[in-house]
């Protein structure tokens, strides 16, 4: 039986997500309130459990990009911009393997806080880490 850290396997992720340049703010949670001057940001968490299925862990990331809207109207080419740099993270990310990621269904979604959200599910396998005496 496997011990999977939900909190270093949302790190992880993260600390991917800002090298790539996605954003450098990456949060496990959407904030009830934000600095006003802040153009984008990203939340990152494990969508709901890791599965241990023996040798491995399998769980999905929710993925959600947030770019502040321009004149109320949603800022399209900062989102764009944003899942570019976010399909071009590697694929295998220290002890994670990350699958093709599924677009939400919802397209574009405005939040009530002057931003746009895009949001992707990131299906993914962990490899536990090894434990050396």
């Amino acid at each position: 039986m496997n011990n999977f850290d939900p909190t270093a396997i949302e790190n992880t992720l993260g600390d991917a997500i800002r090298t790539a340049g996605v954003s450098a703010t990456v949060l496990p949670n959407r904030p009830r309130s934000l600095e006003t001057n802040l153009q984008d940001f990203v939340v990152c968490h494990v969508n709901g459990e890791i599965r241990d299925r023996g040798a491995i862990g399998e769980c999905v990331f929710f993925v959600a990009l947030y770019a502040r809207d321009i004149k109320n109207i949603k800022n399209g080419k900062k989102l764009s911009v944003m899942q570019k740099k976010l399909k071009g993270i590697a694929l295998e990310i220290d002890n994670i393997v990350l699958q093709p990621f599924t677009f939400s269904p919802n397209g574009d979604i405005p939040d009530k806080n002057g931003y746009h959200i895009r949001i992707f599910y990131i299906n993914a396998f962990v490899k536990p880490e090894i434990k050396t005496a």
